[in-house]
C-alpha cells in the first residue's frame, strides 16, 4: 500500500510540475519573441465507460440470472435487482494551459457500476424471515496528465489527438444490512472493501464547437487501459454476538451448481466453489461531453525589446 501511494503522489507531483513547465516556458518565450501567449482552461463533462469489469462484469452476469432464478422459482422469495447499465458513469474536469496547437492538462475524475438487491424470503411454515439490502459497487478515481495535439484548429471548431498517462484509484465494496426473523440472530452488518492504485493510459480524439471565443462543447472518444491485480481486502462483520475484522488477499468466488458468484478474502473451501485471485479491469472505450471554458486572449505577444548593458 505503501508503494502504492508513493506512485499516486509521484505522478501528481510530476503533473503539476510539468504544467507549471510548460506554462512558464511559454511565457518566458512570449515575452522574448513574437509567440503566442497560452490561454487557461477548464472542462467539466459526465463521463460513460464501455468497461466490462474484469470479474465484476462476470460477477453482475451470474448474479442477475441466479437472483432472477430464484424470484421465479415456487419458494416464497421476493428480489428486487437492480442491474448495472453496460457502462461505468461518471463525472470528471480538467485544468490546463492551450496554444493555437498544443495543450497539456491535468484530468481527474469519477466513475462507477452498481449492482444492487433488495431480498426477501420467508418460510410460512417456521415464521422464519431473512430480509437484507446489499450494494455492490466498482469505482475509480483517474488522474491524468493529458497531452492534446489540435489536428485543425478554426475560430468556430477543433479537432485533437490526445494521449495521457496517470493513476487509478480504484475500489471494490460490498455492503450489506440484513434482519432476521425467528431465528437465533435478529441482524448482520458486514461489509468487503477492496483498494488499489494502478497506473493507467488513455488515448483518444476531442471534438470542439466554439460557441464563443471562451465557450465552446465538446465531444471526447479515448480508449482507458488499466488493470487491478493482485489486490488485498479486508472485511468487517457484526451481529448480536459477534464482530469480525479480517485482511487478506482478494478473491472471486464461483459457483458450480448455480450462477451466484461472490467476492471474498480468500479461498472458499466450502463445496461446489471455486476460488480465483479477483482481477478487475476498466479497459474499454471512454465517451464524455461537457462544456470549456478558456481564459485570455491567446495573442500574440509583442518582443520585448532588452536595453543594452554597460
Amino acid at each position: 500500500m505503501k508503494e502504492q501511494k508513493k506512485q499516486i503522489i509521484a505522478v501528481f507531483c510530476l503533473s503539476v510540475v510539468l504544467l507549471m513547465m510548460v506554462g512558464n516556458s511559454s511565457v518566458f518565450l512570449a515575452a522574448r519573441s513574437k509567440f503566442q501567449k497560452p490561454r487557461f482552461y477548464i472542462k467539466l463533462k459526465g463521463i460513460g465507460n464501455l468497461a466490462d469489469g474484469g470479474d465484476f462484469g462476470d460477477f453482475v452476469d451470474r448474479n442477475d440470472i441466479y437472483f432472477n432464478d430464484l424470484n421465479n422459482s415456487p419458494e416464497n422469495y421476493d428480489i428486487t435487482v437492480t442491474t448495472p447499465p453496460a457502462y461505468f458513469r461518471g463525472f470528471g474536469g480538467e485544468i490546463g494551459l492551450e496554444t493555437k496547437r498544443y495543450a497539456v492538462g491535468i484530468s481527474a475524475g469519477y466513475i462507477e457500476k452498481k449492482f444492487h438487491l433488495d431480498y426477501h424470503f420467508e418460510n410460512e411454515i417456521t415464521g422464519f424471515e431473512d430480509n437484507y439490502v446489499r450494494e455492490h459497487k466498482f469505482s475509480a478515481i483517474p488522474i491524468f496528465l493529458l497531452i492534446h495535439y489540435k489536428i485543425i484548429n478554426t475560430s468556430f471548431f477543433a479537432a485533437s489527438f490526445t494521449i495521457g498517462q496517470g493513476v487509478y484509484l480504484g475500489t471494490y465494496r460490498d455492503d450489506r444490512e440484513q434482519t432476521f426473523k425467528n431465528y437465533d440472530k435478529t441482524f448482520v452488518n458486514s461489509y468487503v472493501e477492496s483498494n488499489q492504485a494502478r497506473l493507467g493510459f488513455h488515448l483518444g480524439t476531442t471534438l470542439e464547437i466554439k460557441i464563443t471565443r471562451n465557450l465552446g462543447l465538446f465531444a471526447e472518444a479515448a480508449y482507458r487501459l488499466v488493470k487491478f491485480a493482485e489486490m488485498e481486502a479486508k472485511d468487517y462483520y457484526e451481529d448480536d454476538d459477534v464482530v469480525n475484522e479480517n485482511e487478506g488477499d482478494f478473491y472471486y468466488w464461483t459457483n458450480r451448481r448455480t450462477d451466484e458468484a461472490q467476492f471474498g478474502i480468500g479461498e472458499n473451501t466450502r463445496i461446489y466453489w471455486d476460488s480465483i485471485l479477483a482481477e478487475l479491469n476498466l479497459n474499454g472505450f471512454s465517451f464524455s461531453v461537457g462544456i470549456k471554458i478558456t481564459f485570455g486572449s491567446g495573442k500574440e505577444a509583442k518582443p520585448v525589446k532588452i536595453a543594452p548593458q554597460d
